[in-house]
């Protein structure tokens, strides 16, 4: 249910009309074949512990953040 919300949304992001622009986040950290967060940016990278599926790592960030720079081009 949640997931298909999630894809619901971000669909409607994506099918244009409502911004100018956007950072798809969710194309960055989304593992499309499962709907679940992508296993490199899934877990503690400081402390080597297992993620919760929705707080990336560092990895996630950097890669979040490189997302958003390529907006901005």
């Amino acid at each position: 249910m949640q997931d298909a919300c999630r894809r619901a949304f971000n669909a409607c992001i994506r099918s244009g009309g409502l911004f100018d622009a956007y950072a798809d986040i969710d194309a960055v950290l989304t593992d499309p074949s499962t709907g679940r967060m992508r296993r490199e940016f899934d877990g503690d990278s400081t402390l080597g512990e297992p993620g919760d599926g929705l707080h990336p790592n560092r990895a996630g960030h950097a890669a979040m953040a490189r997302c958003f720079f390529k907006c901005l081009k």
